[in-house]
C-alpha cells in the first residue's frame, strides 16, 4: 500500500482548494484511509494556514488574527467538524437492514417519489416524506446506487409491510460503525458527532420522538452528525471484513539515528457485528453506484472504484453540503476518501470531480 506522497497528496489539497475557488466557498475536508490499517493517507482541512508559522514563530498580532478569523482556519473540519452526513450513511444502514433481516438483497420496494403517514392522532393531518424523484421498484442494489430515500425511509422506520430497523437499532448499529463517541486518532480535537435517541431528543428539545424522526435519520438528516473521519472509518469497516479502526496519523517512531523505537500497531476498536456476507452485497451496490448510478464520473478511472454520494441539507436557507466516498481498488480496497464541501450542493457534482482527479494523480506514481 503506497501512501499519498508528493504529487497525489498535493492533488487531494490543491484539486479541493480549486474547488472552492471555482464556487468562492471557503469551508471543506477531506481525508484518506488505508481501509486495512486505519493510517491516515492524507487530509485537508479548508480554509488552512502555514504549519510552519509555527515552527518559525510569528507575531502575536498574526496569531490573535488566526484565532479570531470568522472561517476558522484552526479548526480542523476532518476531525473536529459535525455534519449530517446525508446518503453516504445508506450503505451502512443497508448492511445493518441486511443484517437484521428486515430485507433480503433483492427485496423490492415500490418508490412513487414520496412517503405519506397519517398522524396517529388526527387523521385529517397527513406528512409527506419526500424523494429526490420517483425511482419506481428498487432493490438494495439500485436504492444505494440510484439513492433512494424512499426505500431506506421504509428499511429504517418501517412502512406498509416492513416493519424497519426503528431507532434503538439505528442508534446500535450507528455506535458499533464509530459514530457517536471519539475515534482516538493521535491528534488533539476530535469531536464525537451525535446519534440522537427518544431520550436525547425529550431531554434536549423536550418533544417526543416520531416515525419521521426515524425516517430522517434513515437517509443521514435529522440530528445525526458524524465527523468526516468517522466517515471514512465506519466505510472502510465495510471494505476489511466489518472491522471499525482507531485511524492513527503516525506510523512509527524513530531516533535521531533513524533507528525505529516505536511502530504503532492497527487497533481494531469493534468487528463481527455485521456478517461479510451482508458487507460484500453493500461493496457491490456501491459498484453500481459508479458504473449505473450517481457516481458514474468515476467510470473512466484506470481502476475499479465503489462510491456513494450524499447531499446533506443543512438549517435554515443554506445550500445542502456535498459529500462524496469513494473506496479503491474495487477487486481488493486498499483506501477510502471522503470529501466534504460546506454549501457546495450535490455530493455528485462538487466532491466526486474532487476525488477522481486526486484518484488519477495517485495511479499515476
Amino acid at each position: 500500500m503506497k501512501v499519498f506522497y508528493g504529487a497525489s497528496q498535493d492533488a487531494l489539497y490543491n484539486n479541493l482548494q480549486t474547488t472552492l475557488q471555482k464556487m468562492r466557498l471557503k469551508k471543506a475536508a477531506a481525508v484518506a484511509l488505508d481501509s486495512k490499517s486505519g493510517g491516515v493517507l492524507a487530509m485537508a482541512s479548508f480554509p488552512s494556514f502555514d504549519n510552519n508559522l509555527f515552527a518559525q514563530g510569528f507575531s502575536s498580532k498574526d496569531f490573535s488574527g488566526l484565532l479570531g478569523d470568522a472561517t476558522q482556519p484552526l479548526f480542523n473540519r476532518v476531525i473536529s467538524g459535525q455534519y449530517s452526513p446525508g446518503s453516504t450513511v445508506k450503505p451502512l444502514i443497508g448492511s445493518v437492514a441486511l443484517q437484521e433481516k428486515v430485507v433480503m438483497p433483492r427485496t423490492t420496494i415500490f418508490d412513487p417519489g414520496q412517503i405519506m403517514l397519517v398522524n396517529q392522532y388526527n387523521p385529517g393531518i397527513i406528512y409527506t416524506f419526500a424523494d429526490w424523484k420517483a425511482h419506481g421498484v428498487v432493490d438494495i442494489y439500485s436504492a444505494i446506487a440510484e439513492s433512494c430515500d424512499v426505500y431506506f425511509y421504509t428499511v429504517g422506520g418501517g412502512y406498509g409491510n416492513i416493519k424497519g430497523l426503528g431507532i434503538e437499532k439505528l442508534e446500535k448499529y450507528f455506535k458499533l460503525f464509530g459514530f457517536g463517541a471519539d475515534l482516538g486518532i493521535d491528534l488533539p480535537g476530535e469531536n464525537n458527532g451525535l446519534v440522537p435517541n427518544e431520550q436525547w431528543k425529550q431531554q434536549i428539545k423536550k418533544e417526543d420522538w416520531y416515525t419521521g424522526d426515524t425516517y430522517h435519520i434513515s437517509i443521514g438528516q435529522g440530528d445525526l452528525l458524524t465527523t468526516p473521519l468517522q466517515m471514512a472509518a465506519a466505510t472502510a469497516a465495510i471494505l476489511n471484513g466489518g472491522k471499525v479502526l482507531r485511524p492513527r496519523v503516525v506510523d512509527k517512531i524513530i531516533d535521531s539515528d533513524k533507528n525505529v523505537v516505536n511502530t504503532i500497531e492497527p487497533k481494531v476498536l469493534r468487528q463481527d457485528f455485521i456478517d461479510q456476507a451482508n458487507l460484500d452485497v453493500m461493496k457491490k451496490a456501491m459498484r453500481q453506484t459508479v458504473t449505473e448510478g450517481t457516481a458514474q464520473i468515476l467510470n473512466d478511472l484506470p481502476v475499479a472504484t465503489g462510491a456513494k454520494t450524499g447531499t446533506a441539507q443543512v438549517a435554515g436557507n443554506n445550500n445542502p453540503n456535498a459529500w462524496g466516498v469513494v473506496f479503491a481498488p474495487y477487486d481488493d480496497p486498499q483506501m477510502v476518501i471522503v470529501v466534504l464541501v460546506e454549501g457546495a450542493g450535490e455530493g455528485s457534482q462538487v466532491a466526486m470531480p474532487v476525488i477522481k482527479e486526486t484518484l488519477k494523480e495517485y495511479y499515476k506514481q
